[in-house]
């Protein structure tokens, strides 16, 4: 059967309260932004093929960026695959300018239950684990269940989940 296309995209955008300036704190915000549009998708089942990262700086007077996306080795709404996807284009393509704005969109999605069953990795595991996540903080909060990494002084995680629209 034909799978089919679905025309819309999923995604999050975070503006920081200060500028981040150290690789490791960015990732930490990426990490973030990775499980907040993996939630998302998974709420709709859908799967994605293509994820996009935009970067802004925060002087400006002189505007720095870049919005890339890369096409994945196959559909999914996992965290991980997702977040190494954005850490590889930070890497390739951010300069080591000071960093206020992130965003991480999904497109090419894909209804879950169309996806092409992929040998080398087993979808069906992480799908059931991040349901079973996804079910924990719907039921008691967003911060019911967080990386560690969200819990340093980097993380937004905590602090955006007593914030209403979270």
């Amino acid at each position: 059967f034909p799978v089919t296309i679905h025309p819309i995209s999923i995604g999050h955008q975070m503006t920081l309260p200060k500028d981040y300036e150290q690789l490791e704190d960015i990732q930490v915000i990426l990490l973030e932004l990775s499980e907040e549009v993996g939630r998302r998708a998974r709420k709709h089942r859908y799967v994605a093929q293509t994820v996009s990262l935009g970067c802004r700086g925060g002087n400006f007077d002189l505007p720095q960026g870049f919005y890339h996306q890369q096409t994945l080795a196959y559909s999914t709404n996992a965290t991980l695959p997702l977040y190494k996807a954005c850490c590889d284009m930070l890497y390739r393509f951010w300069s080591g300018y000071p960093i206020r704005s992130l965003s991480i969109t999904l497109s090419q999605l894909f209804s879950s239950d169309e996806y092409q069953f992929n040998l080398f990795h087993n979808q069906d595991k992480d799908e059931r684990l991040h349901q079973a996540i996804d079910k924990l903080n719907d039921r008691f909060g967003a911060a019911t269940l967080i990386r560690a990494t969200s819990l340093t002084e980097a993380g937004q995680a905590k602090i955006r989940a007593k914030k209403i629209g979270g």
